[in-house]
């Protein structure tokens, strides 16, 4: 699981004796595609829960690495996993925007 270890290391805590993680103070994120190694559910799912305990206003785009595995796509896992802070361009809520996804946050609302 190479690609979140890597994700999580750029969105997690510091670790002892390397520092801030490189994405410490960035205010969103903005995941264009490929997002996983083989593109099946576990590999997506760890995608979006390492996003999602960021907290930062998201948006992920599913590249062709992203869909490999019937029937799983990353836009349905978003919406079944109840993400508060992650938008897909081609979900169900086009309405729902980064912008939305940034002010919902400073207000603390989910």
């Amino acid at each position: 699981m190479a690609q979140p270890v890597s994700l999580a290391r750029l969105l997690g805590p510091p670790e002892a004796g390397i520092g801030p993680p490189p994405l410490a103070e960035a205010e969103a994120i903005i995941g264009l595609g490929d997002l996983a190694h083989f593109g099946d559910r576990d590999w997506l799912m760890a995608v979006i829960e390492v996003v999602e305990q960021r907290g930062l206003p998201t948006v992920l785009l599913s590249g062709n690495h992203d869909v490999e595995e019937d029937g799983v796509r990353l836009e349905k896992l978003v919406v079944d996993s109840g993400a508060r802070y992650i938008v897909t361009p081609l979900g169900p809520a086009p309405e729902l925007t980064l912008a939305t996804l940034a002010a919902r946050r400073e207000r603390g609302l989910s």
